[in-house]
């Protein structure tokens, strides 16, 4: 019997799942606001588990082996998979050198049968990856301490791709575009705390989701042009406006959404509308299939 049906964490359960983490020391435990909201967002995206399928190292998101194959086992013509290592002479027959470490998957499928897939880490890469922990002074990449697994992953997610396409499973650089076109979004230090501001709504409890987040009473009112002139409601309900609409647009760029584009003119009655439009669609945005 094979595993294809995606259990679907809800936010609540998502934020339960980040906290064991963190309590558990599983690489979230030092991980920003920031950092903890795209893990969310991958999560919720891909449907992973943040307890067991994805952590933050080294200021990145990256998979686990578990994660890898959860992406596989779902994949509604998977039939079965197994695993194993390459010896010596397979290593030199296939022009792999004697030291790499080389593992095999093959996946079943229902309609094409099996498909395998090879992933190698050369004694380079554990060797480099030492030499950066000690230079460094920090911990090394779990390539240095487990390289056995890392070839199993990159064998599985070769394989994955190989069996169901390129977007069955996608790798740590592909994350990091994701999170790297947020990141870009966030350069100014007005965005960035309306951005973590949106964070707590985001990973609370489902209730949460239907009480928008009131940012207005953080938002900086404009600078009076000279001394001793009053700012204005109107001004500061304005200024909250469109903080609330760079935060929700950075949110909207992690989950796939495309908000309006408002332009300079645009009057506080019309950025106030795009809002809660924009808020709606966070709040019911479907992960893609």
């Amino acid at each position: 019997m094979t595993e294809t049906a995606i259990v679907r964490l809800s936010n609540s359960q998502l934020k339960q799942r980040i906290e064991q983490n963190q309590k558990a020391r599983f690489g979230l435990e030092e991980a920003s606001p920031a950092q903890l909201n795209a893990i969310f967002m991958l999560c919720q995206r891909m449907d992973l588990d943040p307890l067991t399928d994805i952590t933050i190292l080294h200021g990145h998101p990256w998979y686990t082996i578990n994660g890898t194959f959860r992406m596989m086992r779902r994949h509604e013509e998977y039939a079965g998979f197994r695993q194993w290592p390459l010896g010596a002479e397979d290593k030199v027959t296939g022009g792999w050198q004697e030291t790499d470490i080389v593992w095999a998957t093959e996946i079943r499928t229902k309609t094409w049968g099996p498909i395998v897939q090879w992933g190698k880490v050369t004694k380079q890469e554990v060797d480099e990856a030492l030499g950066a922990a000690g230079r460094n002074n920090r911990r090394a990449a779990p390539i240095a301490y487990n390289p056995v697994e890392i070839a199993q992953k990159r064998s599985a997610q070769h394989a994955i791709r190989a069996a169901f396409g390129q977007d069955a499973a996608p790798d740590e650089q592909e994350m990091e575009t994701v999170i790297m076109e947020e990141i870009n979004r966030r350069q100014d230090p007005a965005l960035t705390a309306a951005a973590s501001a949106r964070y707590d709504q985001i990973i609370g409890t489902e209730e949460k989701w239907d009480t928008s987040a009131d940012v207005s009473a953080t938002a900086a009112p404009a600078e009076p042009e000279d001394e001793g002139t009053e700012v204005s409601a109107e001004e500061t309900r304005r200024a909250a406006a469109w903080t609330r609409n760079r935060q929700l647009s950075a949110v909207a760029a992690v989950v796939g959404l495309k908000p309006l584009v408002l332009g300079n003119r645009a009057t506080t009655e019309d950025i106030e509308a795009a809002n809660e439009d924009l808020d709606a669609q966070l709040r019911t945005a479907q992960v893609p299939s």
